[in-house]
């Protein structure tokens, strides 16, 4: 049972919090970090990379391989109600 579930935004996958980020924390596997800025007109986000060589911890999600961060988790609602 979960007791903090949270999604992956990158995939459909849920989890339990705290196994997700010790997994993450674990993981020796870095990608760099990329911020997003908005385009000249203001309507779409596009990537930009942070200034310097600024990498965060990542594992592929266990389930499609998916590459995931802490950034990339949310609560759960649905998962929290049942």
């Amino acid at each position: 049972m979960f007791v903090n579930p949270v999604r992956n935004t990158k995939c459909v996958h849920a989890f339990e919090r705290s196994a997700i980020e010790e997994f993450i924390e674990r993981s020796d596997m870095t990608i760099p970090l990329y911020n997003t800025e908005p385009d000249e007109d203001n309507q779409n986000q596009r990537p930009r990379r942070a200034r310097g060589p600024v990498y965060v911890r990542a594992v592929e999600c266990p389930v499609c391989s998916a590459v995931i961060t802490r950034a990339d988790l949310r609560r759960d609602p649905v998962l929290e109600r049942r």
